[in-house]
């Protein structure tokens, strides 16, 4: 598509890119403290040496590292961010956090994006190809812990509101001016809750982890550059039969 400004959205296990994590650490810590969050990030980041950690990261020719956002999966030994952050609002996350850990539970946290390529709907295709990256790392259910400027953006991937948690979902976090929404995919292969055109993207996402796609999410459009291939391996017939059967039982 001419005249669309490129972008290349690259998934990667955590510490297996120590330069990365940081560069993701950086961008994250000065979008939160352009609109006055300064006590979210602690200085020493554990998940960077996580193998349960992966962390997807929009790059840009000019600019840099401009956008990322990072898989956490549920060990069944340390907490998720969204249960450290809600357990002392609200007890009655560990019953529902416990009950989606034993399938397979990921949380998509510390999503972020740079002014310089803002109102391209960059939030969203960093989304997707989360979403996307749960059949590689074999997870079934997925949760978010959103502030409310960014729900619309968790809706169009497929998640719905945790509302049997705070009020209807929602809990004053993380200063009192902020509202933030406890999300949930209860099953992230159907994606039952996501629009059709997004859960095809998705799906797409899925059979072919690197592609090139022009995307118009708003009036500005973007060339998408996807390396999503975990550990650069070739998936299996398997993988792709899987996924194939789950669209299958959705729509039919």
């Amino acid at each position: 598509m001419e005249g669309a400004e490129k972008v290349v959205i690259r998934a990667f296990r955590a510490k297996e890119d120590a330069s990365s994590c940081q560069a993701y650490l950086h961008g994250h810590r000065k979008v939160l403290a352009d609109i006055g969050v300064t006590n979210v990030l602690t200085a020493a980041e554990t998940w960077c040496e996580d193998d349960n950690t992966y962390v997807l990261v929009a790059e840009h020719a000019e600019f840099g590292m401009v956008g990322g956002l990072r898989l956490q999966v549920d060990d069944g030994e340390n907490d998720l961010p969204m249960m450290s952050a809600i357990r002392s609002m609200d007890p009655r996350i560990g019953p529902v956090m416990r009950k989606l850990a034993p399938h397979g539970n990921a949380e998509l946290c510390g999503l972020w994006n740079s002014k310089e390529i803002a109102g391209r709907g960059l939030p969203n295709i960093l989304g997707f190809a989360a979403v996307a990256l749960a059949s590689q790392i074999g997870i079934q259910s997925m949760v978010g812990f959103v502030a409310h400027y960014t729900l619309r953006y968790a809706l169009k991937v497929g998640f719905t509101i945790m509302e049997d948690v705070g009020d209807g979902g929602v809990f004053s976090y993380p200063v009192p001016n902020i509202k933030s929404i406890a999300l949930v995919i209860p099953d992230v292969l159907v994606l039952e809750n996501a629009p059709t055109r997004y859960r095809q993207q998705i799906m797409s996402l899925r059979i072919r982890p690197d592609q090139v796609r022009h995307e118009t999410i708003t009036t500005m459009p973007l060339e998408v550059v996807y390396r999503l291939l975990l550990d650069r391996k070739i998936l299996t017939l398997e993988t792709y039969g899987s996924i194939v059967r789950e669209r299958l039982r959705h729509t039919g």
